[in-house]
């Protein structure tokens, strides 16, 4: 099968000249509709160094497979083959800082601040919410799993940082 291929203009840096070399570069993605079916994305020049090659990509990207005002998340951006786009947010400072930049919403809740777990009383606060929201007995303390089925990994991880849930005193 004859596969279409891109060039691209990239330096050289093995010859300390700042020369620039043609390469050759392929990029695959699978249409996840289709198993058997491969298509081309053309490589996007700049989106891994430019800020605002990648504002461009993002507000297509969010047009296209998005929801107006919010950032994409990492598993949408590899469902519609985007490991480029999810690469060059890593690059240059992560999602939150790049939805910050763009004055996008997290599609995701706000995390908390650094430390939040290291005191005792905010996990046995969130403890106290997930109880009563759930509806279960103040007097029982909910297994590690029950934190994991419910999506609440941060209570789980913070359990497993003070010691092991069974150990922990009921509030």
């Amino acid at each position: 099968m004859n596969e279409p291929t891109q060039y691209s203009k990239e330096l050289d840096p093995s010859n300390g000249m700042g020369d620039t070399e043609y390469s050759k570069k392929i990029v695959k993605v699978i249409d996840l509709n289709n198993p058997n079916s491969q298509r081309q994305r053309p490589r996007v020049p700049g989106l891994q160094r430019n800020i605002e090659v990648l504002k461009s990509e993002l507000l297509k990207f969010i047009s296209e497979h998005g929801q107006e005002g919010f950032m994409p998340m990492r598993k949408q951006l590899r469902l519609h083959g985007r490991v480029d786009i999810e690469k060059a947010i890593t690059r240059m400072g992560g999602f939150r800082r790049i939805a910050t930049l763009m004055n996008l919403s997290l599609a995701y809740k706000r995390r908390k601040p650094k430390g939040y777990w290291d005191n005792l009383e905010n996990l046995q606060e969130e403890i106290n919410r997930f109880q009563r929201s759930w509806g279960m007995d103040p007097s029982f303390m909910p297994s590690r799993k029950s934190f994991e089925r419910a999506g609440r990994y941060d209570i789980a991880r913070a359990l497993e940082k003070w010691g092991d849930s069974m150990k922990f005193p009921v509030f």
